[in-house]
Protein backbone atom coordinates (compact mmCIF):
# COMPACT_ATOMS: atom_id res chain seq x y z
CA UNK A 1 0.00 0.00 0.00
CA UNK A 2 2.66 2.43 1.10
CA UNK A 3 4.32 1.90 -2.56
CA UNK A 4 1.61 2.31 -4.06
CA UNK A 5 0.46 5.94 -2.64
CA UNK A 6 4.27 6.74 -2.91
CA UNK A 7 3.97 5.49 -6.97
CA UNK A 8 0.50 7.65 -7.57
CA UNK A 9 2.48 10.60 -5.59
CA UNK A 10 5.13 10.62 -8.06
CA UNK A 11 3.07 10.48 -11.21
CA UNK A 12 0.92 13.27 -9.83
CA UNK A 13 3.37 15.10 -7.84
CA UNK A 14 6.36 14.55 -9.94
CA UNK A 15 9.50 17.11 -9.50
CA UNK A 16 7.37 19.17 -6.88
CA UNK A 17 9.11 18.80 -3.28
CA UNK A 18 8.43 16.15 -1.33
CA UNK A 19 11.03 16.93 1.35
CA UNK A 20 12.54 19.96 2.43
CA UNK A 21 15.72 20.37 4.42
CA UNK A 22 16.74 22.63 7.20
CA UNK A 23 19.63 23.20 4.48
CA UNK A 24 16.94 24.52 2.11
CA UNK A 25 17.80 21.20 -0.57
CA UNK A 26 14.97 18.91 -0.91
CA UNK A 27 14.08 15.97 -3.23
CA UNK A 28 10.94 15.76 -5.30
CA UNK A 29 8.17 13.19 -5.15
CA UNK A 30 9.44 11.18 -8.57
CA UNK A 31 13.12 11.45 -7.09
CA UNK A 32 12.34 10.28 -3.76
CA UNK A 33 10.51 7.41 -5.89
CA UNK A 34 13.71 6.74 -7.58
CA UNK A 35 15.72 6.80 -5.05
CA UNK A 36 13.37 4.13 -2.80
CA UNK A 37 13.72 1.88 -5.60
CA UNK A 38 17.39 2.23 -5.84
CA UNK A 39 17.66 1.57 -1.90
CA UNK A 40 15.72 -1.87 -2.65
CA UNK A 41 17.52 -3.04 -5.03
CA UNK A 42 20.62 -2.70 -2.95
CA UNK A 43 19.05 -4.03 -0.08
CA UNK A 44 17.13 -7.02 -1.97
CA UNK A 45 21.11 -8.10 -3.38
CA UNK A 46 22.25 -8.22 0.42
CA UNK A 47 19.65 -10.92 0.70
CA UNK A 48 16.73 -8.75 2.64
CA UNK A 49 13.27 -9.64 1.86
CA UNK A 50 10.02 -10.20 3.17
CA UNK A 51 9.38 -10.37 6.98
CA UNK A 52 13.10 -9.58 7.72
CA UNK A 53 13.66 -7.04 10.51
CA UNK A 54 15.69 -4.03 9.71
CA UNK A 55 16.71 -1.82 12.27
CA UNK A 56 17.55 2.04 11.68
CA UNK A 57 19.59 4.12 13.83
CA UNK A 58 19.16 7.46 12.11
CA UNK A 59 17.61 10.46 12.90
CA UNK A 60 14.44 11.33 11.00
CA UNK A 61 16.05 13.13 7.19
CA UNK A 62 15.27 12.53 4.04
CA UNK A 63 17.87 9.32 3.80
CA UNK A 64 15.07 7.46 6.66
CA UNK A 65 12.26 8.36 4.30
CA UNK A 66 14.29 6.38 1.08
CA UNK A 67 15.60 3.50 3.48
CA UNK A 68 11.77 3.48 5.39
CA UNK A 69 9.94 3.02 1.61
CA UNK A 70 12.66 1.19 0.14
CA UNK A 71 12.47 -1.59 2.88
CA UNK A 72 8.95 -1.53 2.35
CA UNK A 73 9.20 -2.20 -1.04
CA UNK A 74 10.43 -5.06 -0.28
CA UNK A 75 7.91 -6.25 2.69
CA UNK A 76 11.09 -5.59 5.58
CA UNK A 77 9.77 -4.85 8.56
CA UNK A 78 11.48 -1.65 9.87
CA UNK A 79 12.08 -0.92 13.52
CA UNK A 80 13.40 2.38 14.26
CA UNK A 81 15.37 3.26 16.86
CA UNK A 82 15.68 6.59 18.22
CA UNK A 83 18.94 8.29 17.66
CA UNK A 84 19.32 9.79 21.06
CA UNK A 85 19.36 6.28 22.88
CA UNK A 86 22.85 5.79 24.42
CA UNK A 87 25.06 2.60 22.99
CA UNK A 88 23.49 -0.16 25.75
CA UNK A 89 19.86 0.97 24.67
CA UNK A 90 20.35 0.59 21.12
CA UNK A 91 22.56 -2.77 22.14
CA UNK A 92 19.41 -4.25 23.97
CA UNK A 93 16.64 -2.92 21.14
CA UNK A 94 18.75 -4.87 18.75
CA UNK A 95 18.94 -8.34 21.22
CA UNK A 96 14.84 -8.29 21.63
CA UNK A 97 14.60 -7.30 17.93
CA UNK A 98 17.59 -9.81 16.19
CA UNK A 99 17.69 -7.86 12.87
CA UNK A 100 18.75 -9.15 9.91
CA UNK A 101 20.49 -5.72 9.05
CA UNK A 102 20.60 -2.24 11.13
CA UNK A 103 21.12 0.45 8.77
CA UNK A 104 23.42 3.43 10.83
CA UNK A 105 24.52 6.46 9.91
CA UNK A 106 27.99 7.58 10.19
CA UNK A 107 27.34 9.61 13.00
CA UNK A 108 25.10 7.24 14.78
CA UNK A 109 27.55 3.98 14.31
CA UNK A 110 29.29 4.32 17.51
CA UNK A 111 26.09 3.47 19.30
CA UNK A 112 26.13 -0.14 17.39
CA UNK A 113 28.36 -3.55 18.05
CA UNK A 114 29.20 -4.11 14.67
CA UNK A 115 30.81 -7.60 15.70
CA UNK A 116 27.41 -8.70 16.48
CA UNK A 117 24.99 -7.46 13.79
CA UNK A 118 25.26 -6.69 10.13
CA UNK A 119 25.52 -2.95 9.73
CA UNK A 120 24.98 -0.94 6.12
CA UNK A 121 26.60 2.43 7.28
CA UNK A 122 25.08 5.34 5.10
CA UNK A 123 26.73 8.95 4.55
CA UNK A 124 23.85 11.35 5.56
CA UNK A 125 22.75 12.91 2.62
CA UNK A 126 23.32 16.28 4.01
CA UNK A 127 26.66 15.86 3.78
CA UNK A 128 26.55 14.52 0.23
CA UNK A 129 25.75 17.59 -0.72
CA UNK A 130 27.20 19.96 1.18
Amino acid sequence: MLTDICRRAAAEFDDRAAYLTEAGWGITYAELDRAADEAAAGFSARGIGTGDAVALVMASTVDYVVVYLALARLGAVTAGLNPGLRAREITACLDVLDPALVVATADLLDAVDEDRFPVETLTRSEERRV
